[in-house]
């Protein structure tokens, strides 16, 4: 924490919205970052397409994205504070 390296893209959908990261550095150092994005949504207004994905790191520069669930319709989540919510209380163990 002493020193931070310019920022590096963990999402391997580079042009689709990613968010709700959790993070989680296992004993032998390897980072993983679970996290919701769109790539799979489509141009229908009627749909709303996100899958979760792992991204796994030993290094903090390259990451494997690898898919976890999905794609599932976002819009059968509830509406909370004026949001879509998939889950309050997440992480990675």
């Amino acid at each position: 924490g002493r020193t931070w390296s310019a920022p590096v893209r963990v999402s391997g959908g580079a042009g689709a919205a990613a968010f709700m990261p959790n993070v989680q550095v296992r004993a032998d150092g390897t980072i993983g970052v679970g996290y919701y994005d769109l790539r799979s949504d489509t141009a229908d207004p009627a749909t709303l397409q996100a899958d979760y994905w792992l991204a796994t790191s030993t290094d903090g520069l390259a990451w494997i994205d690898t898919p976890a669930s999905g794609p599932f319709s976002l819009t059968t989540a509830p509406l909370a504070s004026g949001g879509l919510v998939v889950g309050d209380d997440q992480a990675l163990l």
